[in-house]
């Protein structure tokens, strides 16, 4: 699902690039993400709806979380109201107007730069603690990225469009970041129905109505490619996890570039092959997941294969019938050739022979693992 999301936001560009001619930024702007409002729009009731008759939701480790307040939409309100002017109002239509003044496959490799301008914003702005890994990949994104725009045509004014749009959809990431309780499928929504319109309706002003055929197809790319991927990508986050899923979902643009060659035979340049690599790379850098070391193990995780070993000790495993040597089940303490006071000296073993049972650590471990309160494989 992620790669199929990859594939279909990917191919969006360049299909896009063919509708430009006939449809105009506004217009094609408008359509686009008004195609992927009505695909997103009946999840988004849906969901609200099983809100409504089911109640706050409820998370397996707390409380159900509490209801929107007021205070809560108004919180929200700025960065909302800033992801619809810059990633639905103004970024469309820079690209819109990009793609049909430059390559479609110089500009699907230069949407990359958006990473590199999230990176920057994220650091200058929220002041975000970001990798070395990650900082050296914006980076080359970034060369290369100017290196593109060197390449392509004077007076470079697609190209520089198409940058622009990608400052613009930086901003609009970083003010998505901000938005607390709004998902993916919302945020598309709000930019479907209040972005896609506006931009639609000054393109009728403008250019007057559009004909049927490139409008339907312009909704269709929507549809497809900035709502259909959307969800796609959503199912496949959940069982992926991010970590995983980003670098599957970062070879977009890569899509849209082979599309470009392979469906619209587009002329491949020598700064396309030269500088598609290197953008591969610094995105490569920064989205591959990062790998942590294992945490220690320690003698209190009973997940752990050698627990009983680590924490029982030799001693304690005879007694309690794990070890080689016969056991006086009736008194273990008198199998470990000791009495009660030894306890005290052996330090683990304390507390053990009491009414909880022998394996007194080992019950309460049970009771907490019964109520869901330790996880089985992080109880370290």
């Amino acid at each position: 699902r992620c790669a199929l999301a990859a594939v279909l936001f990917g191919a969006t560009t360049p299909l896009a690039a063919e509708l430009a001619d006939d449809l105009g930024a506004l217009r094609l702007a408008g359509l686009l993400h008004l195609g992927a409002a009505l695909v997103v729009a009946p999840a988004v009731l849906w969901a609200r709806a099983v809100r409504s008759l089911t109640g706050p939701r409820r998370d397996a480790r707390g409380p159900a979380s509490p209801p929107s307040r007021p205070r809560h939409r108004a919180r929200n309100a700025g960065p909302l109201a800033v992801v619809v002017v810059t990633g639905g109002l103004v970024a469309p239509v820079l690209l819109a107007a990009g793609l049909a003044r430059t390559s479609s496959a110089t500009a699907a490799l230069l949407l990359t730069l958006e990473l590199a301008a999230t990176t920057a914003l994220a650091s200058i702005l929220f002041r975000e603690p970001v990798a070395r890994r990650v900082t050296a990949g914006a980076t080359l994104v970034g060369l290369a990225g100017a290196a593109l725009v060197w390449s392509a045509p004077l007076p470079w004014v697609g190209a520089l469009l198409v940058v622009a749009s990608c400052g613009c959809r930086a901003v609009d990431d970083c003010a998505a970041a901000l938005l607390d309780g709004v998902g993916p499928r919302q945020v598309a929504l709000a930019r479907g129905l209040l972005a896609g319109a506006v931009n639609l309706a000054a393109g009728l002003v403008v250019a007057g109505v559009p004909a049927a055929g490139p409008a339907l197809a312009a909704l269709a790319v929507g549809a497809a490619g900035y709502g259909v991927s959307i969800g796609l990508w959503l199912g496949a986050t959940r069982e992926l996890g991010p970590d995983r899923a980003a670098p599957v979902l970062a070879a977009a643009p890569f899509v849209g570039a082979a599309v470009a060659w392979g469906v619209f035979a587009e002329p491949v340049t020598t700064a396309q092959l030269a500088l598609g690599p290197v953008v591969a790379l610094g995105v490569a850098l920064a989205v591959a997941p990062v790998r942590r070391p294992a945490p220690a193990r320690t003698g209190f995780d009973p997940a752990s294969p050698a627990f009983s070993a680590d924490v029982l000790g030799p001693e304690d495993l005879v007694a309690w019938g794990r070890g080689d040597a016969p056991v006086d089940r009736e008194d273990p303490a008198a199998a470990r050739g000791t009495d009660a006071g030894d306890d005290e000296e052996v330090g683990v073993g304390a507390g053990r022979d009491t009414d909880a049972g022998v394996h007194g650590y080992l019950d309460e471990y049970d009771d907490l693992f019964d109520e869901g309160l330790v996880p089985l494989r992080r109880s370290g």
